[in-house]
């Protein structure tokens, strides 16, 4: 027979077993004494618990800011939270300690289970080798052998007075007819038709038999046969024997097993042959519970599993079959089952009072710390925060009150009070910064405001000149020279947009508009605007929108408008042969109605250095800042582009060829329009508005004469006032049917006009003439101001007489 593990000493009784080695093996579940499992072999890791214990305290070390956000609080809530952080990882460790002790009750239940039915088989081992040891000396005896009565049974008489576990023991002869009986007399039975008995003189060798219920004491008998063999080896007879499996018992009682317990045998068939204690409703000789007999004959070795028992209770069941050798099938199955619910309920216990132990060392350790906390630090600290909010109310001579030598509170109650003297001082110094930069912030506003106006004004003054020259010229060179000097003025005039523009983006105070528009007609417009300069230089201009990006849109196409003009500027300045592509495409976005627009600006012109691209969108940069360099410009023009194509939720890329050409890809965001409601009847639009009587208001003398020479020569009757008050004197003696009026000018200004000629009684006849306002602000917030006033039109200065007829147009019944 194979090795197999020795049974401890101290499993002999329940309670000495508890205190076996407590390592387990998780493969076969049996007790690992060493670092191998005897049974499967298996190695077993002794630091499991450990490498548990580390890993909660790591998760208990994790999420810094859910931490951060539970310290929010009092400071005696900090300190409770502190001394939980310092205390928790150790409770915790106890408390996975502890679980682990309730698993390994159960896993050592299993165990011991496995131990114990061990410990019952190799009593069983025992006394089946010694019967065979016994059966096999006496059969070898003169009297057994010679079948003498008499001799027989005297010898197997003597053997049952030495061994009370066997019942009986009987010689027989081939025909299975009694010889001589140890016990008890011959009633003429007969025993060839025995298991034991034909095994035993098939085989020749010891053999096991089938359980009997003994007559006289009822008790089950597993029966046990051996021949007895001539010297040639024949068979002359069979010893039977029957071993009384009460003496199991007996060991069971001693063992002092927990309640629920119980001890059970069955045979190769499934029969019950004993069971101890047994229950009322089961019978010997009944079949056991099918899935336990199919579990243990399915097994070479011990084995256990959680099953439903015959009188219905859920209990661990280890079982273990017994073989006379090695390869002979097994011919008893030994079970024992422990109530799984009372192991359960044990270990429920212990772990119940480890946690209790546990919370109760916490909430202590907790109470130690809010106590403690309150008297050294609360209390110092709450007078702290007293004299902070003392000092918020804007108390002067705020002290905290705390002593100064009572460690790091003492110095932070030092630091206070001297913070608290120095921040009076500093709260007036701010206060004076404060003023300071407000101050400056608005005059740097009315700078700008005044540089635009200043600007504008005398620039105003030339182009309007320039164009009257230029309509009195009487020779093709003087035009020349006009139309050179007015496309100087307007790229004059195109740097000053720049700059205010690059200077509102980086304050942040531009803002976008948000009207349906035509993608298509905004397309066509900008092509439109530049076909003829393109074809003086012998350029082509395509343009092509796919049919996903049709349609209308909701956004500020004046600013879309502002970013194609400044990059068609580019194309055009720095290409001389080839062509110049815009190509419009769409892509839906995540959200319901968002469109993304893509642009694609293609050219063939000079390129940009590779080393240029990284910086060409700084502002004031250009690729050739030498003295010498050929193209102009103040590099604001991109990094324009690149702020609005951002405002509208998009962004901008370059990519450029030295000697190939440059593409500018850019991308906004817009929601999808609609057409706008209602159709414009079809008309013949006027070159120039009907004769009028217009109302001219203006204080710079320059713009007055430019101003009422282009209405002149357009065909209106001009009359002039210098300020606003003049106006409103104008308009009680005389009507007109437009007034055009300055916006900022001495005595009274435009805006402060148009709200009496709107609201005053006096002016009540002339509360609906259109008012078109002339100014050389060009910011947003100017022009809404300006409508809020009253006026129906605003027109920028400088402004050309195209402008002036079309802006005249809008407002006269029957014009736009």
């Amino acid at each position: 027979m194979g090795s197999r593990p020795q049974l401890h000493e101290t499993s002999v009784t329940y309670q000495g077993l508890w205190h076996f080695s407590r390592r387990g093996c998780g493969r076969c579940q049996s007790v690992v004494k060493y670092r191998t499992c005897q049974l499967c072999r298996s190695r077993y890791d002794p630091n499991r618990g450990l490498i548990c214990a580390l890993v909660l305290v790591v998760a208990c070390r994790g999420g810094d800011g859910l931490l951060l956000d539970v310290m929010h609080g009092s400071i005696r809530k900090k300190l409770i939270f502190l001394v939980l952080l310092a205390t928790l990882p150790v409770f915790a460790v106890l408390l996975v300690n502890q679980v682990n002790e309730r698993n390994d009750d159960v896993r050592l239940a299993e165990q011991d289970i496995i131990i114990f039915l061990h410990g019952f088989s190799e009593v069983q081992r025992g006394i089946t080798d010694s019967t065979r040891t016994l059966l096999g000396t006496i059969s070898e005896l003169p009297e057994i052998r010679n079948g003498d009565p008499v001799g027989s049974r005297r010898i197997l008489s003597t053997l049952l007075k030495a061994n009370p576990i066997y019942t009986n023991a009987i010689l027989v002869d081939l025909a299975g007819k009694v010889v001589a009986m140890g016990r008890g007399q011959d009633k003429g039975l007969n025993f060839s038709d025995r298991k034991q008995f034909r095994d035993a003189v098939r085989t020749k060798r010891f053999a096991s038999g089938e359980f009997v219920i003994g007559k006289q004491t009822g008790n089950s008998i597993f029966p046990f046969g051996m021949p007895v063999l001539n010297e040639d080896g024949g068979v002359e007879g069979v010893v039977l024997i029957g071993v009384d499996l009460e003496v199991f018992g007996g060991l069971y009682d001693k063992s002092r097993y927990p309640g629920g317990a119980f001890f059970g045998l069955c045979d190769h068939r499934g029969l019950r042959l004993y069971r101890h204690p047994m229950p009322e409703g089961l019978n010997l000789g009944d079949p056991i519970v099918r899935r336990v007999f199919e579990a243990a004959k399915g097994e070479d070795r011990p084995g256990l599993l959680n099953a439903v028992t015959s009188e219905g209770v859920p209990r661990i069941v280890a079982f273990e079959p017994l073989r006379l050798t090695p390869d002979d099938p097994p011919y008893m199955y030994m079970f024992m089952g422990l109530d799984h619910a009372s192991i359960v309920a044990r270990a429920n216990r212990s772990l119940l009072y480890g946690a209790v132990v546990a919370v109760i060392s916490l909430c202590c350790a907790l109470l130690f710390a809010w106590l403690l906390g309150w008297k050294a630090i609360a209390a110092k600290i709450d007078r702290l925060a007293l004299a902070a909010r003392r000092l918020g109310r804007g108390e002067e001579g705020v002290s905290s009150g705390v002593p100064y030598e009572d460690g790091e509170i003492g110095q932070l109650a030092q630091s206070f009070d001297t913070m608290s003297v120095l921040l009076k001082k500093r709260e007036v110094d701010l206060h004076a910064a404060k003023e300071a930069a407000e101050a400056a912030n608005k005059a740097k506003d009315e700078f700008l405001a005044n540089i635009s106006h200043e600007v504008r004004t005398p620039l105003n003054g030339v182009m309007g000149m320039l164009q009257l020259a230029k309509e009195a010229a009487v020779c093709e060179e003087q035009r020349s020279y006009l139309n050179t000097a007015l496309d100087s003025s307007r790229s004059l005039l195109r740097v000053l947009n720049d700059l205010l523009d690059f200077i509102k983006v980086g304050a942040g105070k531009l803002e976008l508009l948000e009207e349906p528009f035509d993608l298509k007609e905004l397309l066509e417009q900008v092509a439109g605007l530049f076909r003829q300069q393109v074809a003086e230089k012998g350029v082509s201009l395509e343009t092509e929108i796919h049919s996903c990006a049709s349609g209308y849109y909701l956004g500020d196409a004046g600013r879309l408008r502002q970013v194609m003009f400044n990059l068609m500027g580019n194309a055009i300045k720095f290409t001389h042969t080839g062509s110049i592509t815009i190509e419009v495409s769409a892509e839906a976005e995540g959200k319901e109605g968002i469109v993304r627009l893509d642009f694609a600006i293609k050219d063939t012109g000079v390129g940009i250095p590779e080393d240029k691209l990284e910086y060409i969108f700084d502002a004031f940069t250009q690729v050739d800042g030498s003295l010498s360099r050929e193209y102009q410009g103040t590099g604001l023009g991109l990094p324009i582009v690149k702020n609005l194509v951002s405002l509208m939720g998009g962004k901008c890329v370059l990519k450029s060829t030295v000697g190939k050409g440059t593409m500018v890809f850019f991308s906004v965001k817009m929601l999808r329009g609609r057409k706008p409601g209602g159709e414009a009847p079809v008309r013949v639009r006027p070159v120039e508005s009907p004769p009028l009587r217009i109302l001219l208001v203006e204080d710079e003398r320059v713009n007055r004469i430019m101003a009422r020479s282009l209405l002149d020569k357009m065909g209106h009757t001009v009359v002039t006032a210098e300020n606003g008050a003049a106006a409103l004197g104008v308009l009680l003696e005389q009507s007109v049917d437009v007034v055009l009026m300055d916006i900022q000018m001495p005595v009274m200004d435009g805006l402060e006009a148009t709200r009496i000629i709107r609201t005053s009684p006096e002016h009540r006849g002339h509360a609906t003439v259109p008012v078109i306002a002339l100014s050389a602000h060009a910011a947003d917030h100017d022009k809404q101001r300006a409508r809020k006033a009253g006026v129906n039109e605003y027109l920028t200065k400088p402004f050309e007489k195209e402008a002036l007829m079309r802006v005249l147009l809008t407002v006269i019944p029957g014009g736009e």
